[in-house]
């Protein structure tokens, strides 16, 4: 699987983040990587502005945050 090293890279990212507590424990590598695929296809929408990504990305952050790190 082509995107396999970069998926098992950002599982180690959210492991180290969950041992923070900054990321739920129900998240997962391959729920951030495929998060990360669906913000680079918006960004190249036409319909796409700075506004919509701004609230795709705090929608994403606030999502995944414990409830302890909610802002």
């Amino acid at each position: 699987m082509p995107g396999e090293k970069i998926i098992a890279t950002t599982e180690e990212y959210v492991r180290a983040a969950q041992l923070t507590r900054q990321v739920r424990a129900s998240v997962t590598g391959h729920d951030l990587f495929l998060l990360a695929v669906s913000v680079a296809w918006t960004m190249g929408a036409a319909e796409a502005d700075r506004e919509v990504l701004d609230r795709l990305l705090t929608l994403i952050e606030n999502g995944y945050r414990t409830q302890d790190n909610q802002q």
